[in-house]
């Protein structure tokens, strides 16, 4: 366990595991704190995508006092396992960080070319 301390960073999704789950499994292995605001369905169109970077979620607070917000999943998740923690998500070896990075990727890939099926078997009334 590092010495580390971690700036009060913030994690906004929607009460859904989806796209966040990985950056707060990140954070829970890291043994890091963060705030997990979770967003109202009702609220999002007209109260909070306005307010968000690229009009989406998940947004990241770096808690650095900078008021910089980032957007992007996988962003988020690289980061949050690039921080020191109780364990190492992020290999400091390039070759290593290359890996995991081709990984992070693939997941990514699949991840597109699946989820579009699941909207449709959960929601067939939306696509006709």
């Amino acid at each position: 366990m590092s010495d580390f301390t971690a700036p009060p960073m913030k994690l906004t999704y929607f009460n859904i595991a989806g796209v966040a789950e990985k950056i707060r499994l990140a954070f829970a292995l890291k043994g890091l704190k963060y705030e997990d605001e979770r967003v109202n369905f009702a609220d999002w169109q007209t109260k909070i995508k306005p307010t968000t970077k690229f009009g989406q979620l998940p947004m990241f607070d770096l808690g650095d006092g900078k008021g910089y917000s980032v957007a992007q999943s996988d962003a988020i998740l690289r980061y949050v396992c690039a921080l020191p923690g109780a364990v190492e998500l992020m290999p400091a070896d390039p070759a290593a960080s290359l890996r995991v990075n081709e990984a992070v990727g693939l997941v990514g890939d699949l991840d597109r070319d699946w989820s579009s099926k699941l909207y449709i078997s959960t929601m067939p009334e939306n696509y006709g």
